[in-house]
């Protein structure tokens, strides 16, 4: 088997961080386009030009990161980013000296527009330092912002509007990066999780294939060497030195752990099962139905492990129908295949004479070792055999590469660990978090709403859009963070379109400039919760809205055309940011999980693989250890005059029972019964076990003393005879019966039933 080019594992905490570094910078831009075309600030205090320098390079910085993120690893992005939130702390810090670079006095002004931008630097602290640390940088330059604006005495209304703005929006964002971050590194650790898990069930899952394959070769090939060989019959010498050469030669691949070399397209697998089929019935007919389309005809491939195990339960489904079908019997076997499902099925149909299949002798190995066994080990696959006295028998071999890899990931937790109402579900410190954001969010709004009403002709209008930004909030809902229904989400752009309204309705023209503009910011918020939501298109409906009522408004002279602008570029920003992200998120989320699913899938294979090649040597060996002196002895009977001794032919007739045992044995194959069954071989006694309780309880107890019991009967047996040890069904009076010569002796430890008879029975 082939393995795939490695990848590591998903790393998606690495991609978040880039996530957000790529954020910061677009955020950076658009506070640059802004502050250029956007922002009119009048009287603006005037600053040395190693400050302006800095401003501009602090500006630039994130913009760098942004770009070099794709790039980079996580190391790496942590550390730029921090520099990115230090160094606008600085740029702030470094306001105080750089006025005193003035002699006289420092001089008066207000405070550049740039310099209020916190959402950037909050950001950044995401990614370098996480949730806590973004609090504290967040808490560091809302201090350092408000003691600038001390120093330069610039505390006006429309200062305390835009700082409170500004500062909300970075709390949104802040909360925002932290569910994306830490879902990332949830995400981590449930991969990590689930891969160890994956790798355990593909262990399991090679551990049985494995088995299958080597009780396949025990029936196929090495079952019937040594019954030829017991016979010790001249006759049948040169086809046991030619059986015992291919089974040492097959043990010799197994030791080696090799396995099929690579996939196989559908067309090699046909002429494959083609060459079966006319090896064993020249006269058989073979059709292979594919797809209509020669292109995925071409392009089906087959998982090598399927290829093998469904060629070689072919091949044993033939020989049987050609074994006891009868004389005169017609053998059809129909290939189809499917590439577009993964999926082919394999039938093999003959008009024989057919059997019951409920009245099958459970050491009929031939179906349910080599069919059955076979298939069901096989992920993915199935087999079914269906047949009736006079009838013929039709044996249904299928396998669906699909359901294969479905029933490895059915049990996979679920991978939208990005999405917020995955967060909500598993996380109440993110959904309490979320809460308290709201309410924050709610309270804040109260000192723009007051601070307007204040200084405004028309106080109680601050108030009615500080009551239709609060009824926003609460169409929207705040006890969860689902998607909301279209119906809610419908009302709280109704809300908000009608609180703009309102303004638009009732103001006085020329009363309303920036500071009175704040609800425009406060709605806007709502639409940017409303798109990280998942409802990006009705929040952008929401904006477009709120642009044209703005515009409306700016036209009939509401508005000072100086503040026009400015009051509706913030809105369009935070909506683009909450839109960008949200589809950023939503993409993310949907690449990483195709990431996961890719790097679960080589963890399945290098697992499955080297868990195969574990197994199949294990096996081949302990047979090896087992029959390899017999194999080599049987290959010598090639030559002229050879024979085998009376004793070598009972123990080939002794090593053949005991190979039956361990398959249709079960539990009863364990010491000191097998020690004492292969005992009694080589004294000429037939010795069968047989296991009639498989899938049932028994006690361990009970069935240490049954073993026991077994060995101590198959000791006293008379040479020569026939013994048939069995575990009972769980419905029987007793546990275990063994049956000498037609002599029945019952092991009775359950509890006897009140109208069990008196004197053991026959068990047939």
């Amino acid at each position: 088997m082939t393995s795939p080019p490695h990848r590591a594992l998903l790393d998606s905490e690495l991609r978040a961080i880039r996530l957000l570094s790529i954020g910061a910078g677009v955020v950076s831009i658009l506070s640059v386009v802004a502050d250029l075309l956007l922002v009119r600030q009048s009287d603006v205090v005037r600053l040395p030009p190693w400050y302006e320098g800095a401003v501009v390079i602090v500006c630039a910085f994130p913009i760098l990161v942004g770009v070099l993120a794709p790039l980079s690893r996580t190391r790496a992005l942590r550390r730029l980013n921090g520099a990115t939130a230090v160094s606008h702390a600085l740029l702030l810090a470094a306001l105080w000296p750089a006025l005193s670079f003035f002699p006289a006095h420092a001089p008066g002004g207000h405070l550049p527009w740039m310099l209020s931008v916190t959402g950037l630097a909050t950001i950044a602290a995401v990614a370098a330092w996480g949730q806590v640390g973004a609090w504290l940088t967040l808490g560091a330059v809302t201090l350092l912002l408000f003691g600038c604006r001390l120093a330069l005495h610039d505390i006006t209304p429309t200062s305390i509007v835009n700082d409170h703005h500004t500062v909300i929006t970075a709390m949104l964002m802040l909360l925002m990066c932290s569910a994306v971050l830490t879902a990332s590194r949830q995400l981590d650790a449930s991969v990590a999780a689930t891969s160890a898990a994956t790798a355990r069930r593909a262990h399991e899952s090679a551990r049985r294939t494995a088995m299958a394959r080597t009780q396949a070769l025990v029936h196929d090939e090495i079952l019937s060497t040594l019954a030829f060989a017991a016979q010790n019959s001249p006759a049948l010498n040169r086809v046991v030195s030619r059986r015992a050469g291919r089974v040492r030669a097959l043990l010799g691949d197994l030791a080696e752990g090799r396995t099929a070399g690579s996939t196989s397209a559908a067309r090699e697998f046909a002429a494959a099962a083609a060459r079966i089929t006319a090896e064993a019935d020249s006269a058989a007919t073979f059709c292979w139905l594919p797809d209509s389309a020669p292109a995925a005809e071409a392009a089906a491939f087959i998982d090598p492990d399927a290829a093998s195990t469904l060629l070689g339960a072919l091949r044993q489904a033939l020989v049987n129908s050609v074994g006891h079908a009868g004389p005169g019997a017609s053998r059809t076997v129909t290939l189809t295949t499917d590439a577009d499902e993964h999926w082919l099925r394999l039938t093999i149909a003959d008009d024989g004479r057919g059997f019951d299949t409920e009245a099958l002798r459970g050491d009929r190995m031939g179906i349910s070792a080599s069919i059955l066994a076979r298939l069901e080990a096989l992920p993915g696959g199935t087999a079914r055999v269906v047949s009736r006295p006079g009838a013929g028998t039709l044996v249904a071999l299928e396998w669906r590469g699909d359901v294969a890899s479905a029933r490895e990931n059915e049990r996979e937790p679920a991978q939208e660990h990005h999405d917020l109402a995955w967060w909500e579900a598993n996380h109440r410190s993110f959904l309490a978090g979320a809460r308290v954001g709201t309410v924050l969010f709610l309270l804040v709004q109260v000192a723009p709403a007051v601070t307007a009403a204040h200084h405004s002709v028309t106080p109680a209008l601050s108030l009615l859009t500080l009551a239709g930004v609060w009824l926003a909030v609460l169409a929207l809902g705040w006890r969860s963070i689902r998607r909301p229904s279209m119906s809610r989400t419908t009302a709280t752009v109704a809300i908000v379109s009608a609180t703009a309204a309102l303004m638009l309705l009732l103001g006085a023209p020329g009363s309303i400039g920036y500071r009175d503009s704040w609800y425009l910011t406060g709605c806007t918020l709502v639409l940017f919760a409303l798109a990280l939501r998942g409802r990006v298109f009705p929040a952008l409906a929401g904006l477009g809205v709120l642009t044209i009522i703005t515009a409306v408004g700016a036209t009939g002279g509401l508005y000072a055309s100086t503040d026009l602008a400015v009051s509706i570029a913030r809105p369009i920003g935070i909506v683009a940011i909450g839109g960008a992200f949200a589809v950023a998120i939503a993409l993310l989320r949907v690449k990483t999980r195709n990431l996961q699913a890719e790097s679960l899938q080589i963890v399945r294979h290098e697992a499955y693989e080297s868990a195969t090649r574990f197994e199949l040597r294990d096996g081949a060996r302990e047979l090896e250890a087992q029959l390899g002196p017999l194999l080599v002895r049987l290959e010598e009977l090639d030559g002229p005059g050879a024979t085998l001794s009376s004793a070598e032919a009972a123990e080939c007739a002794a090593l053949e029972g005991m190979l039956r045992d361990r398959y249709r044995g079960g539990r009863l194959s364990a010491e000191p019964l097998t020690a004492a069954a292969m005992s009694a071989r080589r004294r000429g006694i037939d010795v069968m076990l047989l296991d009639d309780a498989v899938g049932e309880p028994v006690a361990a107890a009970d069935l240490e003393k049954v073993v026991e019991w077994m060995a101590e009967q198959l000791d006293r047996a008379p040479d020569g005879g026939t013994v048939i040890a069995r575990l009972l069904p769980v419905d029987r009076d007793s546990i275990a019966s063994v049956v000498c010569d037609g002599s029945a002796t019952l092991f009775r430890g359950r509890k006897a039933r009140t109208d069990a008879p008196a004197v053991p029975r026959f068990e047939v």
